[in-house]
């Protein structure tokens, strides 16, 4: 059965469109929709219930040398209040999963991973732990994600701010943090589900629009955020999935030497349907007869108002001129385009 976050009343209240989703009944959308969502937060802001998310606590006298053979990305410079996205592979070099790494000090943690993936990256995590403690905290914490162009100024009207992007700092009640999952700014508050209830009345209280799932997945798509189990996976390395800046080859990591051997790397590109047509996760793509790749991700973008992609492709054919992607039996036309394909004006 699937589970409620603290949040749910709200959800029904608000109108919400509930699905199970990761194990959790949560909204797809509200009455207005997810393009009215989804504008909404690239010109004002919006709320997101993100309890769904797994919180997993690290701490020990070598948690910062341990995690920094477990993560891809650095940890051993983080200092005190900082937060670093990085991904985390088996030794096939494939994703176990993408996450958050949030610093207390050098001997404690919390890494917030995604909710699909919690159990299977708390039993990993277990399974090499060494001289550390991990902790499956989740139930500790209830999480909104609050975005969008004015949400510093809706935020601090209620409590101090971190500053800078990829910090967090804590009060008595939450912990907030300043990272986000839509390309637009952002903040997200932890805290107890009480707490985290009483937020989410006082933001609707100041015109802040509940949003749903549904416009969490154009949003991050258009701003080129990866999703596990489209960009990512256990078979897929960081840089196919489009994320090898989090990967530090100067280091040793898990999965380091596979990326290195692997004869036939795949990258990441966006494309843009020229011909009629949406392009679907799944899709192949191909070039002239041959069959190069596979469509991770695919909408009819409310921003651009357009149909775009990412396409995992193999390497050497990044660079041409033209695609084709099969749609319901037929190839229809795309071009390579830059990701990401929105960028916040500022």
């Amino acid at each position: 059965m699937a589970k409620k976050t603290a949040l749910y009343e709200e959800h029904i209240k608000a109108g919400g469109n509930l699905i199970e989703f990761a194990g959790y009944m949560l909204p797809v959308n509200y009455p207005k929709g997810i393009i009215s969502e989804h504008q909404t937060v690239r010109n004002e802001v919006g709320m997101f219930d993100v309890s769904h998310m797994g919180e997993i606590l690290v701490k020990g006298q070598d948690a910062k040398n341990w995690l920094e053979r477990v993560m891809t990305n650095r940890v051993g410079d983080l200092n005190k209040g900082q937060v670093r996205y990085s991904a985390m592979c088996y030794e096939n070099g494939g994703c176990v999963d993408d996450l958050l790494i949030y610093c207390f000090d050098e001997f404690e943690y919390l890494l917030v991973v995604n909710a699909a993936n919690k159990d299977q990256d708390y039993s990993h995590l277990k399974s090499l732990a060494e001289n550390v403690i991990v902790e499956d905290v989740s139930e500790n914490y209830s999480q909104l994600a609050i975005q969008g162009e004015r949400s510093e100024e809706v935020l601090a009207k209620l409590f101090e701010l971190p500053r800078e992007y990829f910090s967090f700092i804590e009060n008595e009640t939450f912990l907030i943090s300043k990272t986000g999952y839509t390309g637009e700014r952002g903040y997200e508050i932890y805290g107890k589900a009480d707490d985290i209830v009483k937020l989410w009345q006082k933001l609707l209280t100041m015109n802040v629009q509940p949003c749903g799932l549904g416009c969490r997945d154009t949003l991050r798509f258009e701003a080129g955020m990866a999703l596990y189990g489209n960009e990512l996976g256990r078979d897929i390395l960081p840089s196919e999935g489009g994320i090898g800046f989090a990967v530090k080859c100067d280091k040793d990591f898990i999965g380091k030497k596979a990326m290195s051997d692997k004869e036939e790397p795949r990258i990441l590109i966006g494309l843009e349907m020229t011909g009629r047509g949406i392009a679907r996760k799944g899709y192949p793509v191909f070039l002239g007869e041959t069959e190069v790749g596979v469509v991770t991700s695919g909408t009819m973008s409310p921003t651009l108002n357009k149909a775009i992609a990412n396409a995992r492709v193999l390497k050497g054919f990044s660079e041409e001129e033209e695609y084709e992607v099969e749609i319901r039996d037929k190839k229809v036309t795309a071009k390579p385009i830059k990701r990401p394909f929105y960028k916040r004006r500022d």
